[in-house]
């Protein structure tokens, strides 16, 4: 096990250079950490004889704690002086303590959750978890105010060091992640027990506040949960606050009533959704076709209908024998133009769009048959003009 196991909070120390090269050094005693159990190792400084070397890293290999330093290399045998980089650590220390009173709280309140791992950086402090549910905020909510709550009973933080097989039954572990005999219990007492290779605070209560900033999920069942604590959560609850109280303001509603304003407004702007898009299939259901040398050309530009819907509607014309459609959206920022025939036309249409968008100063892609793209929407009707000009050859 690691030096530093012994006391975590010993951030300055000397020690004696066993060995030296390549940019690697390796001192005895060695109280630095090298990354474990999702928490990322150390960084600091050594020094000696006034010269110094930044610790850009920390190693374990073959059970040597190595420092990876940039810098001069003290000569083997020298004392030097060893200082850790203590605002990193102890960050990251209770982040750690954190993470396992987080997984604790949240285990009470979605049973079947799941460790996957632990992400602890610098300023980026992350448990994954496996759920088939969803992690709903009302009752992430919940775990928070049971985390928080422990934190402000103070409760002690201890290590325990067992056998292998000797490991209780109340403690969370992966056993197939241990090969030492020896297992590294942290309890935080009374409230949640798990082997564990990090390094910890010695009270809940040196984490002042504790809050989740962010919850996402990649891929299903797989949710991947930020957190933050001391000032660093007081401050992004303050901003949220902020947030929540304008944004009630703006909504002409109180803070209390955001989500339900909120869920009102998703369902009628759902409602107002389908509503356009009826009249919008109306509209173009009623589009009449201009005949060009034995050949029905279907030519507008609208001003407020979804692309992809003028797609769908695109696709449908051209199913029809003899069809070229060219259609467009004029939007203040951006146009886009959709263009396609019938597959019984030999127009080579993706060569034709290429040209179209180019006037744009814009880009599109798609098939011989079927093309769409966007530009300047300043640069449109010429465009258009391009691509009606090479069907009416």
């Amino acid at each position: 096990m690691q030096e530093c196991y012994r006391d975590p909070y010993l951030n300055s120390f000397k020690a004696k250079v066993v060995d030296a090269r390549d940019g690697v050094v390796l001192i005895e005693p060695n109280y630095f950490f090298s990354a474990s159990g999702g928490q990322a190792s150390d960084r600091g400084e050594i020094s000696w004889e006034g010269r110094r070397a930044k610790v850009v890293d920390v190693v374990n290999e073959s059970g040597k704690v190595l420092l990876k330093v940039d810098g001069d290399l003290p000569k083997k045998g020298e004392e030097i002086n060893c200082v850790v980089d203590w605002e990193r650590r102890y960050a990251l220390m209770k982040a750690h303590t954190a993470e396992h009173m987080l997984f604790q709280a949240l285990s009470r309140t979605f049973p079947g959750i799941y460790p996957e791992k632990v992400s602890l950086e610098p300023n980026s402090f992350s448990l994954f978890v496996r759920y088939t549910g969803s992690l709903d905020w009302n009752n992430v909510l919940r775990a928070e105010k049971m985390v928080n709550q422990v934190i402000r009973e103070a409760r002690p933080v201890h290590v325990h060091i067992t056998k292998k097989s000797e490991v209780p039954a109340d403690v969370r572990i992966k056993m197939e992640r241990i090969e030492d005999e020896e297992v590294r219990i942290i309890e935080v007492e009374g409230f949640d027990k798990v082997a564990c290779s990090g390094l910890h605070i010695k009270n809940t209560n040196e984490l002042g506040v504790f809050c989740v900033s962010h919850i996402t999920s990649d891929k299903p069942g797989v949710w991947k949960i930020d957190f933050l604590h001391g000032s660093d959560a007081v401050d992004f609850l303050l901003d949220t606050s902020k947030v929540a109280l304008s944004s009630s303001q703006i909504l002409g509603t109180n803070a209390d009533r955001l989500e339900k304003t909120a869920a009102n407004l998703l369902a009628a702007e759902e409602r107002l959704r389908q509503e356009v898009k009826e009249l919008s299939e109306i509209a173009l259901a009623g589009l009449k076709q201009e005949e060009v040398n034995g050949t029905n050309l279907y030519l507008r530009i609208f001003s407020c209908l979804s692309q992809k819907l003028l797609q769908e509607w695109a696709g449908k014309l051209v199913k029809k024998e003899k069809t070229i459609v060219v259609f467009a959206v004029r939007g203040e920022k951006t146009a886009s133009i959709i263009t396609g025939r019938s597959r019984d036309l030999a127009l080579d249409m993706r060569k034709i769009g290429e040209e179209a968008f180019r006037l744009m100063d814009g880009k599109g892609g798609g098939s011989e048959s079927f093309v769409s793209g966007s530009g300047d929407p300043k640069k449109l009707d010429e465009a258009i003009r391009f691509i009606v000009g090479n069907v009416k050859r």
